[in-house]
């Protein structure tokens, strides 16, 4: 994703990083964007990420953030049986925009999109702006 976006838009500074372990300067961006990749962490682990992308977030910047709808917490090992497995977090609407909220965020859109395998699980997308 972050080659393809390269190369798309040459232009922009396209960076990679483990949410975990982000800090951002304060104000300096205009956007983050996080496909899927907030459903590996706990909800508490996703207050202390947002909180630093609202940090980093310049007044008026935008968040996007894709999970799963639902409740609860499975195991994923993408078809490698002998490999770890990954914890996948559910979240409903009602949980991730108030935590979002919390934070100083505000809802701008939530979409979903139909299961595109046998999981089951819509594809949520909340958009929000730092205020």
């Amino acid at each position: 994703m972050v080659r393809l976006a390269r190369e798309q838009f040459p232009g922009l500074e396209i960076q990679h990083k483990n949410f975990l372990l982000l800090s951002l300067e304060p104000e300096s961006y205009d956007a983050v964007w996080a496909n899927e990749s907030w459903v590996h962490q706990t909800p508490e682990e996703i207050q202390r990420v947002a909180a630093v992308c609202f940090k980093g977030l310049k007044p008026g910047g935008v968040l996007g953030v894709t999970l799963f709808e639902g409740s609860g917490t499975f195991e994923d090992r993408e078809g490698d049986l002998t490999g770890p497995a990954r914890s996948i977090h559910l979240f409903t609407e009602k949980q991730i925009s108030t935590l979002l909220e919390q934070t100083g965020f505000q809802i701008l859109r939530v979409g979903r999109k139909p299961p595109e395998t046998s999981s089951g699980f819509y594809k949520m997308l909340i958009l929000a702006k730092r205020v």
